[in-house]
């Protein structure tokens, strides 16, 4: 399911089918699908949930600390984590609970969440370095601690429990619950600007990478592809793989699918209302 600035839409095998008509929809950011298989939309000035056909929507009036949604993720209680402009919130189906500095975060305005395998809450800031969540305390890590740069943003968990971290201008940092390690462009990566970050079926870690395409690495070696290769186009923003192993790409210009061995594209002219992509789920 990708979303552009004011638009949703669900790709049903064949064609995009827009429904972002029944809700007034602000800049789209993020998407999450819960246990139950609500949808929670994340965007510019509001939470929405989308159950079967109805949306119902929370703002601050319902108890959020800010209306710019950044992330959503649940964790294995089935809590809805938010991160929003006014701090990291909870929602447990009943009421939101908003956690800030004054909790232990390191700043209130966060960005990236990933639960991991073990249930902690991941959280990537925007110049605080990297916080964990055990349910208890936070944990903040910096570049003190062995992180590459202290600009956080893409957080992935691969199928080792290695947990990936996108940065801006340190490249990729790896943390094995231990250590960090990083691959920069030293290693091969074209940019040390590193957003979204994903991995396929046969292990293959996907990243994009500042105005640089997208990127995989298989462990050894690092391999760009742009639009020369059929990529739509060269500022990829968002990534996820679907259940048939597709990888999706959203982009500044359009939305892209690789099967493989090849990309296939769609933009305006294929029925998208805009072509940049905010949001995939």
């Amino acid at each position: 399911m990708p979303a552009s600035l004011g638009w949703l839409y669900r790709y049903d095998g064949e064609q995009l089918v827009d429904f972002s008509d029944v809700v007034d929809f602000a800049a789209v950011r993020a998407l999450c699908r819960d246990r139950e298989g609500n949808i929670w939309i994340g965007t510019a000035n509001r939470l929405v949930r989308y159950d079967s056909g109805d949306f119902a929507q929370f703002d601050q009036r319902h108890g959020l600390p800010g209306d710019t949604i950044e992330q959503l993720a649940e964790d294995r209680a089935g809590n809805l984590w938010i991160s929003t402009d006014g701090g990291l919130v909870r929602y447990d189906g009943q009421e939101f609970t908003t956690f800030t500095t004054a909790d232990g975060l390191p700043r209130d305005q966060i960005l990236g969440l990933l639960v991991d395998r073990d249930g902690d809450l991941w959280i990537s800031t925007a110049g605080d370095g990297l916080v964990r969540y055990d349910g208890q305390e936070f944990t903040t890590f910096t570049t003190a601690d062995g992180l590459s740069h202290n600009k956080t943003g893409g957080l992935f968990e691969d199928r080792n429990g290695i947990l990936w971290i996108g940065t801006d201008g340190g490249g990729i940092s790896r943390y094995d619950g231990q250590h960090f390690s990083r691959l920069t462009t030293a290693d091969g990566l074209p940019s040390n600007s590193i957003g979204r970050i994903v991995e396929d079926a046969r292990g293959h870690i996907w990243f994009t990478a500042w105005r640089s395409g997208i990127n995989r690495y298989d462990g050894v070696k690092v391999e760009t592809f742009t639009p020369e290769d059929g990529l739509v186009h060269n500022s990829a923003e968002r990534l996820v793989v679907d259940r048939q192993g597709n990888l999706w790409i959203g982009t500044t210009n359009g939305l892209s699918r690789y099967d493989g061995s090849g990309f296939s594209s769609f933009t305006t002219d294929d029925g998208l209302v805009h072509n940049l992509i905010r949001a995939l789920m």
